[in-house]
């Protein structure tokens, strides 16, 4: 017959070692580990600024007298830039134009016209001076006539139009003051061209 007292003793040595074995099982509780490595921020490492471009010009070439340059609907060629002038001749035999500013400035111009269609003549032009002032042409329409009449001679016939492939002498009129020097002259070929440049002199 088996000891009772044996068995009761004999389970519950068992019942020690599965708990002891239960227990050595457990893992360890988590203990973060410690950074050596002091913290960073993120700081944003501000770029290089782009330089600014240049914007382009209204017209970065500068032709000479006798020179061709091509805008809009029209080929340019400046042939005279005459300035100084005191008074133009009436072309009806009367009374001399006089400039009001002091000085008048003659731009003598044949204007080719490149497309295959009717243009009209083109008007738009304007001076700079040496000082770096701009000027746009003298609005008196006798005077104008008179500058055509001196400058292109008494069988020049005005136009409102050139055809296409036809070329045309044509005068720009400037009313300056006394002592103004020019330095270039813009003739357009079309609204809001760039403008075909020339030197004055």
């Amino acid at each position: 017959m088996r000891n009772p007292i044996l068995a009761i003793v004999t389970g519950a040595g068992l019942v020690l070692a599965s708990l002891a074995a239960c227990q050595s099982t457990k893992s360890a509780p988590y203990v973060p580990p410690t950074s050596t490595q002091a913290p960073t921020s993120a700081v944003a490492t501000p770029s290089a600024s782009a330089t600014p471009s240049a914007s382009p010009t209204s017209s970065t070439r500068v032709a000479g007298l006798g020179q061709s340059v091509t805008d809009g609907n029209y080929k340019f060629a400046v042939q005279k830039v005459e300035c100084g002038i005191g008074s133009l001749p009436d072309a009806g035999g009367g009374p001399s134009a006089s400039p009001s500013q002091g000085q008048f400035c003659v731009v003598v111009v044949t204007e080719t016209n490149i497309t295959n269609a009717p243009q009209s003549v083109p008007f738009e032009a304007s001076l700079l001076d040496t000082t770096g002032n701009t000027y746009t042409t003298d609005d008196d329409p006798l005077a104008l006539t008179d500058a055509q009449y001196v400058y292109l001679g008494p069988n020049n016939q005005v136009q409102a139009e050139i055809n296409p492939g036809n070329r045309y002498s044509d005068v720009y009129l400037f009313d300056l003051r006394r002592g103004v020097q020019p330095k270039t002259v813009t003739v357009h070929g079309d609204y809001g061209t760039a403008g075909a440049t020339f030197a004055a002199k």
